[in-house]
C-alpha cells in the first residue's frame, strides 16, 4: 500500500517541475521551489502514509500544470484533461476542491481577454463541469441520498475515545511541554 502513495508523492515532484516549466522558470527560479518541494517534510510523511492526502495533492499539482497547459493552449482536450484531475482529486478527497478557485480565475481572465470567442469557451467550461462535477461530487451526492450524510462529513469522536483531546486549550496542545497543572496527559494513550 505505501508503494502506491511514495508514488504519488514522486509524481507531485514530477508535475511541480511541469507546472514551473509552463510557468518558464529558469536557473535558480526553478531550482528554489523544486528543492523545497523535493525536500518538504510534508512530501516525505506522504510517501509514507497510508491515506488518501498525497493521492489528492498529487491530482491537485497535475490539475494545476495541466490548467497552465491549456491557458497556452486552448482546446478541449486540454481543459478536460484539467476537469478530470480536478475531478479525480475531489473524488480522493473533497478539499481537492482547494485548487478550483485558482484555475477557474485562470478560466475566467483567459475567456476575458478572448470575449470575442464566448461561445467557444463557454463550451468549453460547460465540458469542464461536464466530467468534474460528477467526477468530484458523485460520491459525496450518493453519500447525501443513500444515507443522508452531508458532503464532508467526518464523524465526531465520542469524549470518552483515548484520541479525544478537546478538554485541552489549544495552548495546551500545542505549548505546554512541562506538563503543569493542566498539561495534556498522553499516559492514557499508552494505556490502550
Amino acid at each position: 500500500m505505501q508503494i502506491l502513495t511514495l508514488f504519488y508523492s514522486m509524481g507531485t515532484l514530477f508535475f511541480v517541475e511541469r507546472l514551473l516549466r509552463r510557468l518558464r522558470l529558469r536557473g535558480a527560479a526553478l531550482i528554489l521551489p523544486m528543492a523545497v518541494i523535493c525536500f518538504h517534510p510534508t512530501g516525505i510523511l506522504f510517501s509514507g502514509s497510508i491515506n488518501n492526502d498525497c493521492l489528492s495533492a498529487f491530482l491537485q499539482f497535475g490539475a494545476l500544470a495541466a490548467a497552465v497547459r491549456w491557458y497556452d493552449q486552448p482546446g478541449l482536450k486540454n481543459i478536460l484533461y484539467v476537469a478530470l484531475l480536478v475531478g479525480g482529486s475531489m473524488a480522493a478527497k473533497l478539499s481537492g476542491a482547494l485548487c478550483a478557485p485558482a484555475i477557474a480565475l485562470l478560466f475566467l481572465y483567459k475567456w476575458w481577454k478572448n470575449r470575442q470567442e464566448t461561445r467557444r469557451y463557454f463550451a468549453w467550461f460547460a465540458a469542464f463541469a461536464a466530467v468534474c462535477v460528477p467526477l468530484g461530487l458523485g460520491w459525496q451526492i450518493l453519500n447525501l441520498v443513500r444515507w443522508g450524510m452531508p458532503p464532508g462529513y467526518v464523524p465526531v469522536l465520542s469524549t470518552d475515545n483515548y484520541q479525544y483531546i478537546g478538554m485541552y486549550s489549544p495552548w495546551q496542545r500545542l505549548f505546554d511541554f512541562f506538563g503543569g497543572e493542566n498539561a495534556v496527559s498522553y499516559t492514557h494513550l499508552r494505556a490502550h
